[in-house]
């Protein structure tokens, strides 16, 4: 079974290959820690949304330069999840009933207990998003 360091670096060579001389290619990493995480926010955060590897600082640029790529730029975009789990959890509050309706009140709680984490850890820069850019030469 390849290291998860592996499948990240193979994932980023694939990109390098299929983009054309001169592309740029953008993407974000969500779950960047960036502070102390408790075990429950850690499964909160990545409960029901597929499989996480929570990233170190660093990592992701080391990983784009060893696939290649050159002109490698960052920018913390934590403050959009933080501002979006706010606003979508205040109204999905204010529809509690609605949802507890539709989805029932242990999924309803569970939604908004994910988005409080989510804005709560992004908003403490415990856990960060990044958004990189970089170009093939």
């Amino acid at each position: 079974m390849l290291a998860l360091r592996e499948l990240g670096r193979l994932g980023l060579r694939e990109w390098h290959r299929l983009l054309r001389g001169g592309g740029t290619v953008l993407f974000t990493n969500p779950i960047t820690v960036t502070g102390l995480l408790r075990r429950e926010e850690m499964i909160v955060r990545s409960g029901g949304m597929g499989a996480f590897v929570f990233t170190p600082p660093g990592l992701d640029e080391q990983l784009i330069r060893q696939a290649g790529f050159v002109d490698i730029r960052v920018e913390d975009v934590s403050e959009s999840p933080a501002r979006v789990a706010s606003a979508w959890h205040a109204a999905r509050q204010r529809r509690a009933r609605h949802l507890d309706e539709v989805e029932g009140p242990t999924q309803n709680r569970s939604v908004q207990r994910f988005l409080s984490t989510v804005a709560i850890l992004a908003r403490e820069r415990r856990l960060s998003r990044y958004a990189y850019t970089a170009r093939r030469a």
